[in-house]
């Protein structure tokens, strides 16, 4: 079911490029050049993965991630790095001070019982810096202005101090809100890449939170067009580089942890099933098949010994809890609206340019970028996956970024740009091997 949505979504995607007319066309051996691209006003808006979020911890959810090192290589701020080849432009980033909000670095392996378990590390954390939120910017001469855990369904209400610090470092008598922010901030160019962190809340808490359960299709498609709304109303229509969702299933925090284990006995691999709480049958306890995700929050408990050889995991009376479970039902489910979420964002950018008359807005095909990571690809001689840890793509939590990361999703941005030929423009794409993937020691 899973490659039926990736081929359906992937037939659409070929057909939306061609209605807005954009196709290869750009000789590679031509110079760095912007085009009609107003790239020297270039502003991204979106949530975490604009960012620069990344290394957080997972258990328990704390220590969120965003500092000032890894902000540096967030794929927004890449981008301008390579519109600088053609063009000495701005790009300014409101840095977390010191560690930030706080994160984590790998210490040391551990020792595993059985040599076909996945490695699995022991982790060094960053506390947050003292007040790191403290220091309001006037977000009028900011380039990046996503915030971490901005959801679609937020977009119109009004900031809450003290249930938003990452909004806080950007609020000011401006702004109320973030429909605020994009209206004050006129960007004659932009990217966005919003909608995903609506789906992940839902998702890491293993389905199991009504409070959490995402937007209908059509209201995000309504919120999602408003945000546009704000960002286009100017006297010279922007360009806009509007990134598609990815299906969040792909990502390490749900691939990790398979769904059969090593005979702790003997060291067989793949000889032990794991057993589950099916939140979606009434609790029952089944053993996990290969359709279910356990999450990654899981993954160190699996195995250990909590009492009377009632090992995690491995056994009915100690199953895995539902909100360390995606079964196969409910992440079916996320998939249908990641695939609506998307069809909304695909028929918002096609009315756009058709009520314009040409293509202002291009879409970023991220959905397909990620699905391909699944079966791994190859990239500047660099092997990337969405493998946890050894993939170089997804940082320490599992959802997030690593530096390479954000150098392939930038490169997705600027492969976009040069495929538009309305955008008369080419730019150099980075190299992935100058980007570090997960740091071990």
């Amino acid at each position: 079911m899973k490659h039926f949505y990736f081929l359906i979504y992937t037939l659409l995607v070929g057909m939306t490029s061609l209605l807005t007319s954009c196709r290869p066309d750009i000789s590679p051996n031509s110079d760095p050049d912007a085009g009609v691209l107003p790239i020297q006003d270039y502003v991204a808006f979106g949530d975490g993965y604009s960012a620069g979020f990344a290394d957080g911890n997972t258990d328990p959810f704390s220590l969120p991630g965003l500092y000032s090192d890894q902000q540096q290589y967030s794929f927004p701020n890449l981008l301008a790095q390579q519109f600088r080849l053609v063009r000495d432009i701005p790009f300014v980033q409101h840095l977390a001070i010191g560690s930030g909000s706080g994160y984590r670095t790998l210490d040391e392996m551990v020792t595993q019982p059985c040599p076909s378990l996945p490695e699995t590390f022991s982790y060094k954390d960053f506390t947050e810096e003292f007040e790191w939120n403290q220091s309001y910017v006037d977000f009028l001469g900011l380039n990046d202005l996503s915030i971490p855990h901005i959801r679609v369904r937020d977009l119109d209400q009004a900031y809450n101090p003290s249930g938003a610090p990452f909004f806080e470092r950007l609020a000011g008598p401006l702004a109320s809100n973030y429909l605020d922010i994009a209206q004050v901030r006129r960007a004659r160019m932009f990217s966005l890449f919003i909608g995903l962190e609506d789906i992940l809340d839902h998702a890491i808490s293993g389905a199991s939170n009504e409070a959490l359960e995402p937007l209908s299709p059509g209201e995000f498609t309504a919120r999602y067009g408003m945000l546009l709304d704000r960002l286009i109303d100017q006297p010279d229509t922007p360009y806009g580089l509007i990134a598609d969702l990815p299906d969040v299933t792909d990502l390490p925090f749900f691939q990790a942890v398979p769904t059969r284990y090593p005979n702790l006995d003997n060291c067989v691999p793949s000889a032990q099933p794991l057993f589950i709480v099916d939140g979606a049958n009434q609790g029952m306890v089944r053993k996990a098949n290969p359709s279910d995700f356990i999450l990654l929050p899981a993954k160190p408990h699996i195995g250990a010994n909590y009492g009377a050889g009632q090992y995690f995991g491995l056994t009915t009376d100690n199953p895995i809890p539902d909100e360390w479970v995606l079964d196969q039902l409910e992440a079916e489910r996320i998939r249908q609206t990641v695939f609506a979420y998307n069809q909304g964002i695909d028929s918002l950018i096609e009315a756009y340019n058709d009520q314009i008359g040409e293509t202002r807005l291009k879409k970023v095909n991220l959905f397909g970028l990620v699905a391909a990571l699944e079966d791994g690809m190859v990239e500047d001689g660099l092997d990337v996956s969405n493998s946890f840890l050894r993939g170089g793509i997804f940082s320490l939590d599992g959802l997030y970024l690593t530096a390479r990361g954000n150098a392939l999703f930038a490169n997705a941005f600027i492969r976009a740009i040069n495929d538009c030929p309305d955008f008369q423009a080419n730019i150099p794409e980075l190299k992935l091997p100058d980007y570090p993937g997960v740091i071990f020691p």
